[in-house]
């Protein structure tokens, strides 16, 4: 979120440098309703934050963007208008949400990780397009015949109906 992003202080990221080389870290925001929440930084992020860290002032309680939280979406569609990408806030959101379904993430770990509720995350966020459905139904093997020798197990509701 805009507001999170706008707030973020450098005392709430943490950054680490693993066995490899490579930095990752977390970011201790405050979502909607002053709840807290961690969120993981993959090593491009965390290596970026770091590289800014070292270029600017970073005191714990100093701004990591240095600007107000009501300029940041125009700041932010401003840069990603200059990379050629013409997308808002919210694009970006569903695009977050729409790749951790397509990779498998439970529902309720994509909607802590994102700061909502599961609800939420699918009533608003989540986009299903045809591969999403052809990839279901494959998944799930519907219209597929079962081969010689496989069983199907049937509830025990569903067993009892049958034998009547």
């Amino acid at each position: 979120r805009l507001t999170e992003i706008g707030a973020l202080r450098w005392g709430s990221v943490t950054l680490s440098q693993r066995d490899d080389g490579r930095w990752v870290g977390s970011l201790s925001v405050s979502g909607k309703g002053g709840r807290p929440r961690s969120v993981p930084l993959t090593p491009p992020v965390a290596e970026a934050l770091m590289v800014w860290r070292e270029a600017g002032k970073s005191e714990s309680d100093t701004l990591v963007l240095r600007r107000s939280t009501p300029s940041s979406k125009s700041i932010l569609h401003r840069d990603l208008t200059r990379l050629g990408v013409d997308w808002t806030p919210h694009d970006l959101r569903r695009a977050a949400v729409d790749a951790l379904y397509r990779c498998g993430v439970d529902v309720g770990t994509a909607a802590g990780l994102l700061g909502h509720s599961p609800q939420v995350a699918l009533r608003h966020y989540r986009q299903v397009v045809d591969s999403d459905l052809t990839a279901a139904a494959s998944m799930a093997r519907l219209g597929y015949l079962p081969e010689a020798g496989d069983v199907i197990e049937l509830d025990a509701a569903r067993r009892e109906r049958q034998s009547r």
